[in-house]
């Protein structure tokens, strides 16, 4: 369902000309839960620490 109203949402777009793919945008984010009862550990962060980039 959400793929087809996504393209739908796309071909209006296009066909108004109101589409404008000259600046992709990636938007991510992960944030830690607080630890509790039910709540594991995040699969993205393996318990490593953090490389020291200078």
């Amino acid at each position: 369902m959400w793929q087809q109203l996504h393209e739908m949402v796309l071909a209006e777009l296009r066909a108004a000309g109101q589409l404008d793919q000259s600046r992709p945008i990636v938007d991510s984010s992960h944030l830690r839960r607080s630890k509790g009862a039910g709540t594991g550990p995040s699969p993205v962060d393996q318990g490593r620490l953090a490389a020291n980039i200078t």
